[in-house]
């Protein structure tokens, strides 16, 4: 993936809605952190035609990191 960004909402019912761009039509995997040394898989997005792709994710006490990387087909 290349140009990736990111955007980071909160929504109702203690949920954030994390937005990410890269590739268009691609998958990438998304990664958790409580303390940005070790990393745990958290789901697959697929990406849309406009390289864009939407997960939500209950807030959590304390931090939460999150990071995208590109995946297979």
């Amino acid at each position: 993936m290349s140009e990736n960004s990111h955007a980071i909402v909160e929504i109702p019912s203690d949920m954030v809605q994390v937005t990410v761009t890269g590739g268009l039509s691609q998958f990438c995997q998304i990664l958790y952190s409580e303390d940005l040394v070790n990393w745990a898989l958290l789901t697959t997005v697929s990406l849309n035609s406009s390289g864009v792709g939407q997960f939500s994710d209950a807030i959590t006490a304390g931090n939460r990191f999150y990071r995208a990387r590109g995946a297979g087909p």
